[in-house]
């Protein structure tokens, strides 16, 4: 061991405590002594108070605008509408001419087809009747009554048998044309206005794609009975009571309809110029051409699009089945020449010329094979030979009408035309007069003898023949209400004497067999032809309409004065009238515009079938005008959408008529004032279209003219704006800056705050447009005016945001909530922007914190709005760095 540290161990071993103590303290004051120690000079204390709180001490706030989170909107500037011009037409011809008219005794020609179907014009039209008016009249309303009472739900009428349930359609047609005969329509305020609406539904719901009317299976969507019934006559039925419909209100819902109907009458007319029971059918019958050819005439005087050619069409066909030496009408073109020569003990015998010159035996076993029960031998007399040879076929009587349609059905082997009786006569005599066919054609009167020849006449249960059967009634005027109400309507054209004689008789008969007891009060027997397969309502509404027949169509050659010049005229005067009143809101001025209405529509519908005799292109130019005074007229009453209609529909019809600038113009008027009258009905999406198409019109007319009509121009930078069409209204507001005296400008005045929420609007739209600085440009227009407001300071941060200055955009988020009370609803959205700033930024970090913080002291996180946004922040902060192909354009998004 070591001496030394021997001796320092005895040492201490030996030295007692006190000893040892005594040297580790003077130890220690010898370095104490030794320490160097540097004295800080005495700190000035200055006493404040402290408040003690949960929240920290807020900030100096800076001078800014907080009082509002939005900018002001511009004043509600709606320009004046534009008043319809209703200034009076003066065409001195017309005026006298329709003073002319008014003098005469002369009813007017059918180019006005509706004009009577009025209660003064049925009245007028039944005066001098055989009995008085009472019975007749009396007659219709119990039976449309009837009718009324038997409609379905569907809105239609039904046949009886359940397997004729093709024939809905058709006799729908038949009963709403017998209510809108009698002057009623689906327009408020008519006597049958529910029955006739419900029925042109209905007839409407039973309309195809390709324009065909016609009861369909719901399964199969093939039309009910095809290849077997009828179709077509349904079709023709439906489609004159739609088109009828129109052509008396002009209601432009039923225009589409009608002249899809139309269409499809034209594009199945086939080559010999007629119609058949089936739209493919390569030959013609009059029967049901003869609705056709109804149709189509009401469609024109409706106002409706038909070629020329169905008319010229239609006409070859007529005269292909006509007889004018003898005055008739036979059924069909090509087959034979069926004559009933004889009826006895139930048997017919009919004379039938074949087209080859067969044997009697070949004959006889063709005819027999039809399993008719009839039989055919040679004529008496007959020559041997020859191209054609003639034979006398007996048939049971019932079965006379099925022998005809078997002939007709093998036409190859006959040759000739196919009588069916004599209602086709009527039908015949008809159809060529609206065809054209002139007063004094000598064809006319053959064709009103044979009509005289077979007057009507009826039998029931009560007579001794009784009633007949139901197929001979159609060869017979004897319970053939189709024959009735063919013949009217023919004879009454020209009401000669043939009609004189003609009419009492039908008018007294039908007054006579109406049922007045029971259930059936008002209805008419069935006992006819057709009648036990289609019921009451069949007999029914053919009964009403002949009975109509007075009012329902005006004769067609009766002119003694320009008709065309005289209706203009009186249209004009019905006008002026209008125009002259001093105060249109009296119901007589209204009274007086639905009387101008009316009479401009029924020179509109006159004129559509005939011109003026000296002059076509002057009709032409009254046309045009009628049509301008009707959209006035519509429009001072309130019914623009109707002037709309009208409107639009003018460039086709009348191409020089307006300018493009007028028409435009007219037409954004028009959709301005629909706009405001949707507001007030409260059809928001309605009036929102209505005004978009007010906007578009009126955007190229004052682009033409900037500064002309700054209050348009103002409405119009509005609606764009709302639009969000931000180019549009841009380009509008800016122009409104152009005059303004910033200088002079007091805000706070109304022209003032004008100007401060178009410069707010153009720094949205130059925004929303990228032009950053031009935004800028109106940010410190505005500031300049009014100082820093929320609304500014907001728009500028939304500005470095859009240019990815997100820190500038934080900065300014920074500023606002110390201006902002804590927790107000602005004081949250500030600071969900100003948290997304700092996201961007890529301090995800500070955003977690943050939103930790907030949530637990407002685990609300400023309501339902925002705390799903605050969330979703959240979330992106939690799972990284914002990438920047993966920023949202707005911190919204």
């Amino acid at each position: 061991m070591h001496p030394f540290r021997e001796k320092l161990g005895y040492l201490g071993r030996k030295t007692p405590w006190w000893g040892i103590s005594f040297f580790v303290h003077a130890l220690a004051i010898l370095v104490l002594m030794n320490w160097r120690i540097t004295v800080r000079p005495p700190e000035t204390v200055i006493a404040r108070e402290i408040k003690v709180g949960i929240r920290p001490p807020e900030p100096e706030k800076p001078p800014l605008d907080i009082s509002t989170h939005k900018a002001p909107e511009p004043p509600a500037i709606e320009p004046p509408a534009e008043k319809a011009d209703l200034k009076e037409v003066v065409d001195r011809p017309a005026l006298d001419a329709a003073e002319r008219m008014s003098q005469t005794q002369v009813i007017g020609v059918e180019g006005s087809p509706f004009d009577s179907r009025t209660p003064g014009g049925r009245k007028r039209a039944t005066e001098g009747l055989s009995g008085g008016p009472g019975a007749s009249e009396n007659a219709v309303e119990s039976g449309l009554l009837w009718l009324a009472a038997k409609q379905l739900a569907t809105g239609g009428w039904a046949a009886p048998l359940e397997g004729a349930r093709w024939a809905d359609p058709g006799l729908s047609g038949l009963a709403t044309m017998a209510f809108l005969g009698a002057g009623y329509t689906h327009r408020p305020g008519g006597k049958f206005t529910r029955t006739v609406d419900r029925a042109l539904a209905y007839l409407k719901s039973q309309q195809g794609k390709d324009g065909c009317i016609a009861a369909t299976d719901r399964q199969t969507g093939k039309r009910l009975g095809e290849g077997t019934v009828n179709y077509m006559y349904c079709h023709a039925t439906a489609t004159l009571a739609l088109v009828e419909a129109y052509g008396m209100t002009k209601d432009q819902l039923l225009h589409e309809s009608a002249q899809r109907a139309i269409d499809f009458i034209v594009r199945t007319q086939n080559s010999t110029g007629g119609w058949r029971y089936f739209f493919n059918s390569p030959d013609g019958d009059s029967s049901v051409s003869g609705w056709m050819v109804m149709a189509l005439r009401s469609a024109s005087l409706s106002g409706l699009d038909i070629p020329k050619s169905a008319f010229d069409n239609a006409r070859r066909f007529f005269d292909s089945v006509t007889d004018k030496a003898e005055g008739k009408t036979c059924y069909l073109v090509g087959p034979a020449l069926v004559s009933a020569i004889a009826q006895k003990d139930g048997q017919s015998t009919l004379l039938l010329p074949l087209a080859k010159a067969l044997d009697p035996a070949t004959a006889n076993e063709r005819v027999a094979s039809w399993n008719l029960g009839a039989r055919a031998f040679p004529a008496p007399g007959e020559p041997p030979e020859g191209p054609v040879r003639r034979f006398h076929i007996t048939v049971p009587t019932d079965k006379a009408l099925d022998l005809a349609h078997r002939v007709a059905n093998e036409s190859h082997i006959f040759v000739g035309y196919l009588r069916t009786g004599v209602a086709l006569d009527a039908v015949g005599l008809l159809c060529h007069q609206y065809l054209g066919m002139a007063a004094d054609d000598p064809f006319i009167e053959r064709a009103g003898a044979v009509i005289l020849a077979n007057p009507p006449r009826w039998e029931d249960e009560t007579t001794a023949a009784g009633p007949p059967s139901d197929k001979v009634a159609l060869f017979t005027g004897t319970n053939n209400y189709y024959y009735w109400y063919y013949a009217n309507l023919a004879l009454h054209q020209r009401r000669s004497r043939a009609w004189d004689r003609w009419h009492p008789q039908v008018k007294d008969l039908l007054c006579r067999i109406q049922e007045r007891r029971g259930d059936n009060t008002g209805s008419w027997p069935p006992l006819t032809y057709g009648g036990r397969t289609f019921g009451r309502v069949y007999s029914t509404a053919l009964a009403i309409l002949s009975l109509e027949v007075y009012y329902r169509y005006s004769p067609l050659y009766k002119e003694t004065v320009d008709e065309v010049l005289a209706a203009y005229g009186d249209a004009l005067g019905a006008y002026n009238h209008y125009a002259r009143m001093p105060d249109k809101k009296k119901p007589e001025a209204e009274d007086a515009r639905k009387k101008a209405i009316e009479s401009l529509d029924r020179f509109l519908a006159l004129s559509e079938a005939k011109s003026e005799k000296d002059d076509p292109k002057k009709t032409a130019d009254h046309r045009g005008q009628a049509t301008l005074a009707l959209i006035r007229l519509h429009h001072a009453g309130g019914d623009v959408e109707h002037a709309i209609a009208l409107l639009k529909a003018l460039p086709g019809r009348f191409p020089n008529l307006l300018t493009p600038s007028e028409q435009v113009r007219w037409l954004a008027d028009l959709y301005r004032a629909r706009a405001r009258q949707l507001t007030e009905e409260g059809d928001t999406e309605g009036a929102r279209k209505a005004t978009a198409a007010a906007l578009n019109h009126y955007l190229p007319l004052v682009s033409k003219e900037p500064g002309k009509n700054p209050e348009l121009e103002l409405w119009l930078a509005g609606g764009f704006f709302d639009r969000e069409e931000w180019q549009k209204a841009y380009d509008l507001y800016k122009p409104q800056l152009a005059s303004v005296n910033f200088k002079r400008l007091d805000p706070k005045g109304e022209e003032g705050r004008t100007v401060l929420a178009i410069l707010d609007r153009l720094t949205t739209c130059a925004i929303r447009l990228r032009l950053f600085k031009t935004a800028a440009y109106y940010l410190e227009l505005t500031e300049k005016l009014i100082g820093s407001t929320l609304a500014t300071r907001l728009q500028q941060a939304e500005l470095c945001r859009l240019r990815k200055d997100y820190t500038a955009a934080r900065r300014i988020y920074d500023a606002l909530l110390a201006a902002l009370p804590e927790y107000t609803k602005e004081w949250w959205e500030v600071k969900y922007e100003q948290l997304f700033m700092t996201y961007l930024e890529g301090r995800s970090d500070y955003v977690i914190k943050c939103i930790g913080v907030l949530q637990l002291s407002h685990p609300d996180l400023g309501g339902p709005d925002l705390k799903p946004r605050i969330l979703d922040l959240l979330a992106r902060a939690q799972n990284g760095e914002p990438s920047a192909k993966a920023l949202p354009e707005s911190p919204s998004q």
